[in-house]
């Protein structure tokens, strides 16, 4: 990725947090669990691979973890994250060939960042809402339908290149 690129990412990341604290927690869709900031690392990781996916994954779950409401470890979510991003870029090659792949790709991700939060929860001995969280995969995986071209259409604009993957 290109330095402007990493700055689009880095924008599209504050501006889905944004979208995520101050509209989504507060819609009656808030239940569902919507992450727009995984949705944005999936995006960028199935285009750009495993291994950008998991840097704009750190990126991300450190924005995720300094901006209120920030609930829990510092890094945390980075981890988080950083992991699902890294999983999310093993779809770069089917992507290619399949538009439903980003959605699974999103849901798998999503699955991640379930485990660890839950996985966190169990070693704080801390209480979590088990269904907001299960609820949360298969609300990525349909938003990442609407949301992942999105992102990949600011991203097309902004690269030197059109990227080989998810020619749409």
């Amino acid at each position: 990725m290109s330095a402007t690129q990493w700055l689009v990412a880095t924008v599209l990341l504050l501006l889905a947090r944004v979208i995520d604290v101050a509209l989504l927690a507060r819609s009656p869709l808030a239940g569902l669990g919507p992450d727009l900031l995984l949705l944005v690392v999936v995006a960028l990781a199935v285009t750009e691979g495993g291994v950008v996916g998991a840097a704009v994954g750190v990126l991300a779950g450190l924005v995720a973890d300094l901006t209120p409401p920030a609930t829990g470890l510092l890094g945390l979510s980075a981890l988080a994250y950083g992991l699902a991003g890294a999983v999310a870029g093993r779809w770069q090659r089917r992507a290619r060939y399949s538009r439903l792949a980003p959605a699974v790709a999103a849901a798998v991700a999503a699955l991640v960042v379930v485990g660890v939060r839950v996985l966190d929860a169990a070693v704080r001995n801390g209480e979590t809402s088990v269904t907001g969280l299960v609820l949360s995969v298969p609300t990525a995986a349909v938003l990442a339908l609407v949301v992942v071209p999105a992102v990949l259409a600011v991203d097309r604009r902004v690269g030197p290149e059109p990227p080989e993957v998810l020619r749409w």
